[in-house]
């Protein structure tokens, strides 16, 4: 299925198994059905391969009973539903890449400013073991943010942690 189905879709597989039904043409075979959540921050999702009954890059929708190609009506009802939930994904970062981008930037200040210039050529982690109880021999950089990119990520931990409850809570 992920060979066919978008990445960001959430699905689940049921497996139905007929051994006793009063449907005999039913009987002994076995189904399976996808279950998709409603994500309408994501809608319209589009098949990513093809298959005997399926094309690639086309949006399906159920009408009635079967899973058909959407005409002009329902991709504006799809469009419309994703717009009236507000979610932009052309904005949308991972964390990861987040992190990464604040990091590089925390790379390119420096903490301290040296009274030896040499002492810059050292790698600013050297130097932080060997001169950190040695404050006369640097002066902080008034430039650098006053939290540190360690702190600003426990800070995140927090906030995500209240985010969190607060969705439990409702």
């Amino acid at each position: 299925m992920n060979k066919l189905l978008p990445n960001n879709l959430e699905y689940e597989i049921l497996d139905f198994t007929f051994e006793e039904t009063e449907y005999g043409i039913l009987k002994g075979r076995n189904f399976q059905l996808i279950l998709v959540n409603e994500q309408e921050r994501y809608i319209p999702f589009l098949s990513k391969n093809e298959s005997k009954s399926l094309k690639k890059d086309t949006i399906y929708v159920r009408r009635g009973t079967q899973s058909v190609q959407a005409n002009y009506e329902e991709l504006q009802k799809i469009l419309n539903q994703r717009i009236e939930s507000e979610y932009d994904s052309s904005s949308e970062m991972k964390l990861d890449e987040h992190l990464a981008q604040l990091k590089t930037l925390y790379a390119h200040i420096k903490k301290y400013y040296y009274l030896d210039p040499s002492w810059d050529l050292i790698p600013e982690e050297e130097l932080e073991s060997i001169m950190a109880e040695q404050e006369h021999y640097r002066r902080k950089n008034n430039n650098y943010p006053n939290e540190d990119f360690e702190e600003f990520v426990v800070r995140l931990i927090e906030i995500k942690k209240q985010v969190i409850i607060s969705g439990i809570r409702k």
